[in-house]
């Protein structure tokens, strides 16, 4: 599949954007509950600066992902954890965890309903809902909030690669809409 250009530019836009991640920040911790959470504006400006010096190497929205996360989960804007009553005891023990739960879940919804586009450009990929289990999410979870930016962007990327295509999906060919089994992958 070719990169499309229109999907990773809007969504570069809106990582940069510190008002959007601000919106979903607060959206996020009203659904977990949570009244508060204390956010570190120039922690936020190192996440959008570590984005712009690698532009050159951000060619996929994946990678966009990858760096994003890495950034997020490195530099900390989310100062405070969440609470048991919002998150389970086991997500709790996890140091940083709120600062990857948040980048993740940012980036998860990023993914929903994006779209990517064959290189004949008659096919297009839709991604639906990126579930996860429990034990997954807690593992990923463990893994994201201990990245950083100079060893982990690709690694990271390679994981919502992996998240993408292991979901059914739907494939549009000409106005008909039809899901393609995990097996039966294009590349």
């Amino acid at each position: 599949m070719s990169k499309d250009s229109w999907l990773l530019s809007h969504y570069h836009g809106e990582l940069l954007d510190a008002s959007a991640i601000l919106v979903f920040i607060d959206s996020f911790c009203q659904n977990l509950g949570l009244e508060s959470v204390e956010v570190d504006q120039a922690a936020l400006v190192k996440v959008k600066d570590h984005i712009r010096k690698h532009e050159d190497t951000i060619t996929s929205l994946f990678k966009l992902l990858g760096h994003f996360v890495c950034a997020f989960s490195e530099f900390k804007p989310l100062k405070t954890a969440f609470s048991k009553k919002a998150i389970s005891e086991e997500l709790c023990s996890i140091e940083n965890h709120q600062n990857a739960i948040l980048a993740f879940e940012l980036c998860r919804h990023a993914l929903s309903d994006a779209c990517f586009r064959f290189k004949d450009n008659e096919e297009t990929l839709k991604v639906s809902d990126l579930s996860l289990s429990r034990s997954y999410y807690i593992d990923l979870i463990k893994v994201l909030s201990d990245v950083d930016t100079k060893r982990s962007p690709f690694a990271v990327a390679l994981i919502f690669e992996s998240l993408v295509y292991s979901q059914p999906l739907i494939i549009e060919r000409t106005g008909n809409a039809f899901t393609i089994d995990s097996n039966q992958r294009h590349s």
